[in-house]
């Protein structure tokens, strides 16, 4: 297959994984446009491969269909989505009306090749295996853009109002979806007048699904209506504020409005400024970051006394802001008794949504890798196969005198599936060569690490825990180094490499013996476990080698029930 289908393919599954995690983990607690938006763009990547992959004009006329129900719905449900954000009600009968005219819309769509009403003509052309389609347009066509430009219009209007007076709305995630779908456009109309051998278009639309599905973390994150509905139910209304770890202001209830008027001049997303709301803000602050569990102080509000209490929030085990609960003096007795069950409820709302949180990450990161794995020659299952050689090996670790950290043994489990994510970068024709590389083809092959350590970096670095992204980043980047320091890519030796490094090493060269390849058939056993301990204190770590070997019943036992061996 041309390498720009492969691309247009694994862009393609790369978006149905997010959308089929999304629907599945997260549906009941997303906007439903949200959802839709991230259907429509998966349903419009996959038009684009189809188009490519066309041998005939009939296919590609209905790749452009698929194509195109993205473009006619997309802009209004990014309009409806920044409306939403930005808290502008936008009356039902005008909702029903958008979605009609974009229905009538697609109508017009759906009658290209039947009538000239969307393209006056079209042509396919094919070349060096890759189809696009030549094509002169109708008038609706030109409905078509005027609408894209009308829909970006209104929501820059809302965003510029909601910027210059609403304070009780996040600018940067109305901004976020308002540059996804500027960008898009502009995207557009540069393509129709620019023709290049490959579309940018599906790879945007990926690119805009992985920041929505971030995006939609955020909101999960400080969602103070969905996490502190049903305690605020247990407990009757008291002023809720919710600040982040910067001292930036994410929100507050009505009540806080009412208890500490000055909330209404705030601006979400801004740094509170300081004892113009809060007295000795930074004071307390440096309190909770000192250690305390919680600090309480009064504050005098036009003659009330206000008994505010912050307590530290977290969020994948670090702390990431503050929730300052606050009430009048004269509740302050009625309601005690409630707080240590108030803050432990929040801790468990907390911590569903990050336990849920990571587990989607966790389906994501797997699934790419899958689709990762899917383009080397190599049988099915590498992935988990190493993933699970990884944690029997981890568990044998934790029960000798060589104790780690459990934070590092969870971290290594978890990131082991990403060890060969670099493959991505590498071209098809050394990926899928049959037989030994030449010198330059396994210098290109020896990128991937770094590669894979690089594209951790970037696309974990700014959601995930630190540690987390640190030993994900060593077993990428230095699975292939050797305990006496001929491996690649540092040459680095001995206790040099990271330990999740060298536990990853094990594994990874144990399923390679074992597993059949195009190039090779599968080693038993004894073979195996014999050219790795020939190897211990060559290429693998002594100490955790001949804990490998300590495995070898578990290890066999677990490949002797696993299908894609049989």
């Amino acid at each position: 297959m041309n390498a720009i289908l492969w691309a247009y393919l694994i862009a393609f599954l790369v978006s149905v994984v997010i959308t089929v995690v999304h629907m599945t983990l997260m549906q009941r607690r997303s906007l439903v446009f949200f959802s839709m938006l991230l259907s429509l763009l998966c349903i419009a990547v996959g038009g684009y491969w189809a188009l490519a992959a066309s041998d005939s004009i009939g296919m590609a006329h209905m790749s452009i269909k698929l194509i195109y129900l993205s473009g006619c719905f997309m802009p209004v449900l990014c309009f409806l989505n920044i409306a939403y954000l930005c808290k502008v009600k936008i009356p039902s009968p005008v909702v029903a009306g958008l979605i009609v005219f974009c229905t009538l819309l697609y109508f017009s769509v759906l009658s290209i090749g039947h009538t000239e009403l969307f393209y006056a003509t079209t042509e396919l052309v094919t070349r060096d295996g890759v189809s696009t389609l030549l094509r002169t347009y109708g008038p609706m066509h030109t409905v078509y853009n005027v609408q894209l430009i009308a829909f970006n219009a209104c929501s820059f209007i809302i965003i510029l109002v909601t910027v210059l007076e609403r304070n009780n709305v996040s600018k940067l995630n109305s901004l976020v979806l308002f540059g996804m779908q500027l960008a898009s456009l502009i995207l557009y109309m540069i393509g129709q007048r620019i023709r290049t051998a490959i579309e940018w278009m599906p790879f945007l639309y990926v690119a805009i699904m992985l920041t929505l599905f971030i995006l939609m973390q955020r909101f999960d994150k400080y969602d103070i209506e969905g996490m502190l509905a049903g305690i605020m139910s247990q407990y009757g209304t008291k002023g809720i504020v919710i600040i982040d770890k910067r001292k930036r202001y994410m929100g507050c209830n009505e009540e806080g409005e009412k208890l500490l008027p000055a909330l209404a001049a705030l601006r979400v997303d801004r740094i509170i400024p300081a004892n113009e709301v809060f007295e000795n803000l930074d004071e307390h602050i440096a309190q909770v970051n000192e250690g305390s569990e919680e600090v309480v102080w009064y504050q005098n509000v036009d003659g009330n006394q206000i008994c505010i209490n912050m307590f530290p929030m977290h969020y994948r085990k670090k702390m990431i802001g503050y929730m300052l609960y606050f009430m009048d003096d004269t509740q302050q007795q009625e309601t005690m008794s409630m707080l240590n069950d108030f803050n432990d409820e929040l801790t468990y709302a907390v911590n569903m949504q990050t336990e849920r949180i990571q587990e989607i990450q966790s389906k994501i990161i797997f699934g790419v890798a899958e689709l990762i794995e899917n383009r080397d020659n190599m049988t099915g299952g590498h992935v988990k196969r190493t993933s699970d050689a990884v944690r029997i090996l981890v568990d044998a670790i934790q029960s000798s005198p060589h104790i780690m950290p459990a934070e590092l043994c969870e971290n290594i489990i978890k990131a082991a599936p990403m060890h060969d994510l670099g493959k991505i970068a590498i071209d098809d024709a050394i990926l899928k060569k049959k037989g030994r590389f030449t010198p330059e083809e396994f210098d290109q092959m020896k990128a991937h690490s770094a590669s894979g350590a690089a594209a951790i970096r970037e696309i974990l670095g700014d959601v995930e825990d630190e540690h987390f992204v640190e030993t994900a980043c060593n077993i990428a980047h230095y699975h292939h180094e050797r305990w006496d320091g001929t491996g690649y890519p540092d040459h680095l030796a001995g206790d040099q490499i990271p330990i999740e490094a060298r536990i990853m090493a094990l594994a990874d060269v144990f399923d390679a013996l074992v597993s059949k390849r195009a190039y090779k058939d599968a080693m038993s056993y004894d073979t195996a476990f014999g050219i790795i301990e020939e190897s211990l204190g060559t290429q693998f770590d002594p100490d955790l080698g001949r804990l490998f070997l300590e495995c070898r019943s578990q290890l066999e036992e677990y490949y002797d029930q696993r299908e894609d061996l049989q």
